[in-house]
Parts: structure tokens; sequence; C-alpha cells
């Protein structure tokens, strides 16, 4: 994709490389220094695992596509204020995720904004017994209900509970990025991520009990 508004096309020599610089500050001393391929550099490492957290929380891909392409510009725009000491990558994931909430905020404001999780709670809870032939229409409705019902739950958690849940279903964010993306420890991290998990099982013991028993609490 190309995320990137008209710029001048001029470079200069980047500034001498240090060896334990990470590839995002490297990518961004370049850019900063007029090298535009530092900037097009972190929109090709990112635009998947961006794309992936925006869609998760949108659920409309042509949506999510514009949202991804105003956090990219959001980036350019905000080239002389990035440092190479700071996590470009929270910072692109937390503006994306201010982005979405003001996208629902304006066009949805009665849309539910949890998405499907790959957290094990959530594949507990929507796993069904597995049957010969295709599904009765009383059983499609019933797993429906269900299912609606956890995304009830999920809504009703509170904000950063349900931001900790979301990034943590995504696959190559570690709980010490989850921490800088919501700037706040990794053992804040941990406790929410507990509590979310918590309130839910809480919230949704009457479906746990009806798809596995009270013994299978």
């Amino acid at each position: 994709m190309n995320a990137m508004p008209a710029a001048a096309s001029y470079m200069i020599d980047p500034a001498p490389v240090e060896v334990e610089s990470s590839a995002d500050a490297l990518s961004l001393r370049r850019w900063q220094h007029g090298d535009v391929r530092g900037y097009n550099e972190l929109v090709k490492r990112y635009e998947k695992p961006l794309f992936a957290f925006i869609l998760r929380i949108i659920r409309d891909t042509h949506d999510s596509q514009d949202l991804l392409q105003e956090s990219f510009i959001r980036l350019y725009q905000n080239q002389d204020k990035l440092r190479e000491d700071k996590n470009i990558k929270s910072w692109l994931f937390m503006t994306a995720h201010n982005i979405c909430i003001d996208f629902l905020r304006k066009n949805k404001p009665g849309r539910v904004t949890a998405m499907d999780h790959q957290d094990p709670l959530f594949q507990v809870l929507i796993e069904t017994e597995t049957s010969e032939g295709p599904p009765q229409p009383d059983e499609q409705l019933h797993k429906k209900r269900m299912y609606h019902r956890i995304l009830e739950a999920i809504e009703n958690l509170p904000s950063q509970q349900r931001l900790a849940m979301t990034l943590r279903s995504l696959k190559g964010l570690s709980i010490k990025e989850i921490a800088e993306i919501m700037d706040c420890s990794e053992k804040t991290v941990g406790t929410t991520l507990f509590a979310a998990r918590k309130k839910l099982v809480a919230a949704l013991r009457p479906v746990l009990v009806e798809m596995y028993g009270e013994n299978g609490l």
C-alpha cells in the first residue's frame, strides 16, 4: 500500500547508524533525515498487524482499510514529533485504537465494538458439540443467541479491560508491548486481563452452565 502523502523527493545521506539501534529507530532516523524509504519500511512492517487489530474492532474490511490509511497518515504527519527512544509500534497501535473509537462514536454509536478473540476463554465459550450432518435450525438459533450474549458481555467490560483482551488476542504482541501500548506496567496488564476474564465468566455463567453443566465450570 502507499499510505504516504505527497512528499519531497530529495534525499540526503542518513546519519551514522549505531549497531544497537532497533529496526524502527533506524527507519525513523532515515526518514527524518530525508530518506522516505524509512517511512515506507515502517508501513510495510506494521500494515498487516495493524490492519488485523483495526478489523477486530471495526468488523468491516472497507472501513478498516480506510482507518489503516488514516493511521499511517497520522504517522506521516507526526514525523517531527517521533523519537528514536520511544516505541513506534506502541504509538501506532494506540493511535489506531483512538481513530477506531472516534470512528465508531461518530458513525456507529450503537454498534458492539468487541470482536471474536483468540484468547482461550473465547475459544471455550464459542465451542459447540460436533455432530453428524448439518445443524438444525433451532440449533443454529441457539448458537447465535449464545454468541450475542458473549459479545454483549465483552462489550460491557470496562474500556481498558476490553482493550487489553483485544490486544492480547493478536498474535505477535507480547505482554510488554501491550503494556507500552496501554501506557501501564506489565503487572497492570496481567491484572487487567485476569479481572476481565473473571467478569466474563461471572456474566456468562448461565451460558457456561447451559453448555457444560455445573460440574464443567
